[in-house]
């Protein structure tokens, strides 16, 4: 009987293993430092770096998955289909990326004492900004079904929203979202690292 397997298998296959390339909390990890440093850089002499923390930190994804998660899952080569849409995926995530850099420095200039803002951006504050700062969450959160980045968008909202309500520094709420971010990719990607061992080689150099 001749052997075959079902395309729609392949197709499962081949999209679990395009939305597994987010599950190793990297990507979580960099996310929550860039918040926490664009959090901790507001309101001190190094508030001109707040806007540009995202553009700095997430590059270094590609260079850190193929060195910390690569090792131990391999390379996937996808099928030219899921390759265009890959590429249409990170293009979106890299404007969402240029929209959190643009938030960043919104936030910068309408938290700076000098700046204004008229009537309702007055009254909702840094809201606006937290949102803008969540939006690549959201986007990629449906583009690539990461729940999970629901929920760091939820975080980014609600404690800034909340810190508003109270009258809490800015400074203060963003830092705690993204040092609650990052510890959840750490807590993510430490479980992936040790469900991962890197492959030993054997005598002929091969796993």
């Amino acid at each position: 009987m001749k052997n075959t397997t079902d395309p729609l298998d392949l197709a499962s296959l081949e999209e679990s293993t395009f939305r597994s390339r987010y599950d190793d909390g990297l990507l979580d990890l960099l996310a929550g430092l860039a918040l926490l440093a664009m959090g901790l850089s507001i309101g001190t002499e190094m508030s001109g770096m707040a806007g540009v923390w995202a553009a700095l930190i997430f590059p270094m994804w590609l260079g850190l998955r193929q060195r910390l998660i690569e090792p131990r899952t391999g390379y996937v080569e996808f099928a030219p289909e899921r390759r265009a849409k890959l590429r249409r995926t990170q293009i979106i995530l890299v404007l969402g990326g240029v929209f959190t850099l643009l938030g960043g420095v919104a936030v910068f200039v309408m938290t700076n004492r000098e700046a204004g803002g008229p009537g309702i951006m007055k009254q909702l504050g840094p809201i606006p900004f937290a949102i803008a700062l969540a939006l690549p969450a959201l986007i990629g959160a449906l583009l690539l079904g990461v729940h999970r980045w629901f929920v760091h968008a939820g975080v980014i909202v609600g404690l800034v929203s909340a810190g508003h309500v109270l009258d809490l520094p800015f400074r203060l709420t963003l830092s705690t979202a993204g040092a609650i971010v990052l510890l959840i990719g750490v807590v993510i990607l430490v479980r992936f690292l040790r469900a991962h061992p890197v492959p030993e080689l054997n005598g002929h150099g091969t796993a």
